[in-house]
Parts: structure tokens; C-alpha cells; sequence
């Protein structure tokens, strides 16, 4: 017998071209949630190598950068408290605490400056590198996403490593 081409559906009983098109879309787009889960990983892992080898070769250890709980973190705020702890320093020191102490902004809003200054800090590099300004706005849109995500976090009560994780993988492919 011969087999005749007939226009398949895609699940869901969509046309096949518009199967072909949201499976591509799925894979660009768990593409780039994986990207973000090797953001979290990678940089544990290079950094966690090196601080090895050092103490392997000198018997010192180098203060990692992340905070202990990174991976245990129960919540957004938990989580970002304990990422790259240099930067965090600098960005409560020269843009929280002067805005909340000094300027008795509101600690939310704080936060929120701190992320903005983050996202203009990581977009910074792609607008030198000539960036298409979509990656410049979806670089800055993970930044700015935090605000609000902290937010609900605070007056909902949201809790659970499920839930941060989730929320971060999520976001990723903005970054």
C-alpha cells in the first residue's frame, strides 16, 4: 500500500505548521530555562574548582563569593541575600543604605534601585558589545522582574525551595 501525504495535526488539533512553529518556540524556550539552571550551577562550579585547587596547592581556602545557604534559600529575598556576596556589599553599601538611611526611602524601593543598578551593571557589557536592544531590555527585564516578585513574595508569604527555584527558572530566559 501507498502512503498518501496528508497534512497532519499537531497535538492539540492545530494545523501541523503551527505544531512545527510552538515546538520550536518550546525548545528555544527551555533552551534558554536550561541556560538559567547553568547559570546557578556553573557558577558554583567555577568557581567551587578553582577555590579547590588553591587549597590543594597552598592548603588555603578562599572565601567563596556565595553565601552557604545559596542552594538552601526558602525564599527570593533568602536567595538574593546569598548571591555574589562581594557585589551585594557594594550595592547595599553605596545604593541601599544611602537611599534607606539616608533618604528614608522605603526598603522595598531600596531593594528595587539596588536591582535596577544590577540590571544596568549586566547590560552594560552587551550595549558594548553591540547588543540587539531586545537583549539589552530582556537582560534588563530580569533585573527589574525581581522587584515586584519580591514584593509578592513579602505580602503573600511565598515560601519553599520548589518556589524559588521555580520562580527563578522561569525567569531565566529573560537573562
Amino acid at each position: 500500500s501507498r502512503l498518501t501525504s496528508i497534512p497532519q495535526a499537531a497535538p492539540l488539533g492545530l494545523p501541523r505548521a503551527v505544531g512545527v512553529h510552538l515546538a520550536s518556540a518550546s525548545a528555544a524556550l527551555l533552551q534558554r530555562v536550561g541556560s538559567g539552571v547553568l547559570v546557578v550551577v556553573g557558577f558554583q562550579l567555577a568557581e567551587g574548582f578553582p577555590r579547590l585547587a588553591h587549597r590543594l596547592v597552598t592548603g588555603l581556602d578562599v572565601p567563596s563569593i556565595f553565601g552557604r545557604r545559596l542552594l538552601l534559600a526558602d525564599t527570593l529575598a533568602d536567595f538574593w541575600r546569598e548571591w555574589n556576596l562581594p557585589v551585594q556589599r557594594l550595592l547595599s553599601n553605596s545604593v541601599y543604605k544611602p537611599a534607606v538611611v539616608g533618604h528614608r526611602v522605603p526598603p522595598l524601593v531600596g531593594r528595587g534601585l539596588c536591582f535596577l543598578v544590577s540590571g544596568l551593571g549586566h547590560t552594560w557589557p552587551l550595549c558594548c558589545a553591540r547588543a540587539a536592544p531586545s537583549d539589552l531590555a530582556r537582560m534588563m527585564g530580569f533585573f527589574v522582574l525581581q522587584l515586584p516578585l519580591l514584593a509578592l513574595e513579602e505580602r503573600l508569604r511565598l515560601r519553599g525551595r520548589a518556589y524559588v527555584y521555580g520562580v527563578l527558572l522561569l525567569a531565566s530566559p529573560l537573562f
